[in-house]
């Protein structure tokens, strides 16, 4: 091997260290070059690769960011109202609840149980008890369980009637089977507080628990696992198959 070729192989080696440490993803010089053209061509899932790509590099992930909300990519909206930042001196930032609320709209369930959170905490204004319900249970649908905890609370705390109750119970029970990390400790006293609430109130607890199971069981089948709402985080191109699509 000539000098030459030994002085380009070193710097090769440095470049390619340049990009791994300045990224997040092993990806190589080559695969950041083709990202970023496939990006540029309107391409959402790369722009969502290189936002994650540089994520050390704070302009370079902003950037990525920006492009992926113009294209309309949920994860990318949600990202850049945070990032964006929602209040400004004490004070609601229209441009980054848009962005929220664009990503709420289009189905991406942290945006939507961030939403839930703010009208839940009257953050936007008055407290909207029935906005929150409603998009706790858009992301609980989709299978965020600290949502479904959320929404039981809600549910048990405002809505004081047989259907609340079952609701209650239901979406308690729910996140309680799936056990994916959302306390299950306190899923069981909620369970637990329900009943007594329930008994109190004079309502027939067993017809209420069996009502909630049956529901529980039906929604079950239709909710995504929290594994399968993961796998939407990943950079697709990390899979060399789909270098090939």
């Amino acid at each position: 091997m000539t000098l030459a070729a030994i002085i380009i192989m070193i710097l090769a080696v440095k470049l390619y260290a340049l990009f791994y440490y300045d990224g997040q993803l092993p990806l190589g010089v080559l695969e950041v070059i083709k990202l970023e053209k496939k990006a540029n061509q309107g391409d959402i899932e790369a722009c969502w690769c290189l936002s994650k790509h540089y994520f050390k590099s704070e302009a370079h992930w902003i950037y990525w960011l920006r492009e992926g909300a113009k294209l309309g990519d949920p994860r990318a909206q949600y990202l850049l109202s945070h990032v964006t930042g929602l209040f400004k001196d004490s004070e609601v930032n229209q441009e980054a609840l848009k962005l929220l609320e664009v990503s709420a709209n289009s189905g991406y369930y942290k945006a939507q149980d961030d939403l839930a959170k703010l009208h839940r905490q009257g953050m936007l204004g008055k407290r909207d008890i029935n906005q929150a319900i409603f998009w706790f249970e858009k992301a609980a649908m989709q299978g965020e369980d600290h949502s479904m905890v959320a929404l039981s609370t809600l549910l048990y705390e405002t809505r004081k009637d047989k259907t609340g109750f079952i609701d209650a119970y239901k979406w308690a029970l729910l996140a309680y089977k799936r056990n994916t990390g959302a306390y299950p400790d306190s899923i069981k006293e909620q369970l637990d507080a329900i009943q007594k609430e329930s008994v109190r109130l004079g309502m027939d607890f067993s017809y209420i628990k069996k009502a909630a199971e049956v529901m529980a069981a039906n929604e079950e089948q239709k909710i995504p696992l929290k594994s399968e709402l993961e796998k939407r985080e990943i950079c697709k191109y990390l899979n060399k198959a789909a270098w090939e699509e």
